[in-house]
């Protein structure tokens, strides 16, 4: 019984391992894109699924270097645990920002295609 336990602990340790060190993969992944490059990419996907206009544009690019400046620093200044909250938190806020500077068609959109437009970002920049 107590080898089953021992066995069973080891098992699980291991595991754990191994997701904290995929974890780490993706977030080094992250880290080695600029937050500028990071930004316009995704600027440049909502312009094109968001109909933007130039003022819009300009707007919602500012936005999206600042989340990605603020994304980078979490990654290199906070712990696994808090990460998730953390990010959450620049991800409502950089979302309340943008939806101040769309039209009601614009926010449908966005809405709508938000999870789209993050898919691409993942896939553009290997960090699935």
């Amino acid at each position: 019984m107590y080898m089953q336990t021992r066995q069973s602990l080891l098992i699980v340790v291991a595991l754990f391992i191994g997701i904290i060190a995929v974890g780490q993969s993706k977030i080094d992944r992250i880290k080695a894109i600029p937050p500028e490059e990071m930004a316009q990419k995704i600027t440049a996907l909502q312009k094109d699924k968001l109909d933007l206009n130039e003022t819009q544009e300009a707007e919602i690019m500012a936005i999206n270097l600042k989340a990605a400046q603020d994304r980078r620093s979490i990654l290199e200044n906070s712990s696994l645990i808090k990460m998730r909250k953390e990010m959450k938190v620049v991800q409502e806020y950089t979302d309340n920002k943008i939806t101040s500077v769309l039209n009601p068609n614009q926010i449908e959109l966005y809405a709508t295609n938000k999870e789209n437009i993050r898919q691409e970002v993942r896939e553009y920049f290997e960090i699935q």
